[in-house]
């Protein structure tokens, strides 16, 4: 008999709650837009030299670490797919967000339109711009 097969891509899709540690009783935790039963707690480990994970829905529990080679390939990973999700359903829940607080610190990128200056508008004194050339005829 065969394994009764999904009838969507969501039946296997389950959503987590994440919870982020900077230290010890410094948590920062980041919940799912729909009732999640799998949590997700990550940290760096008290050697300092690894990410440390723990997945745990009821009683059930995996635990294992990444050095820090492996973190940084699964940032580019993270980075590559985060722009090809399609955006989740549910209401966002009122939370605190560390990637809206790294949107608010990063600079203009290339491409991205830049702020405007302070002198943007106005005539201050002599212009800004350098002098115009003149093109002098040479004569034949």
């Amino acid at each position: 008999m065969a394994a009764k097969k999904p009838t969507s891509a969501q039946d296997d899709e389950r959503p987590a709650d994440l919870m982020f540690w900077f230290s010890d009783g410094f948590p920062c935790p980041y919940r799912a837009r729909v009732e999640a039963d799998t949590r997700v707690s990550l940290g760096r480990t008290d050697s300092k030299r690894g990410l440390g994970f723990v997945v745990s829905r009821g009683d059930a529990r995996i635990e294992f670490v990444l050095d820090r080679d492996q973190v940084e390939e699964l940032t580019a990973f993270l980075q590559m797919q985060v722009g090809r999700l399609l955006r989740p359903l549910g209401p966002k829940p009122r939370q605190m967000s560390l990637a809206g607080m790294l949107r608010a610190q990063r600079p203009a990128g290339i491409g991205s339109p830049k702020p405007p200056s302070p002198t943007q508008g106005r005539r201050q004194g002599r212009s800004q711009r350098p002098p115009r050339r003149i093109k002098k005829e040479i004569p034949r």
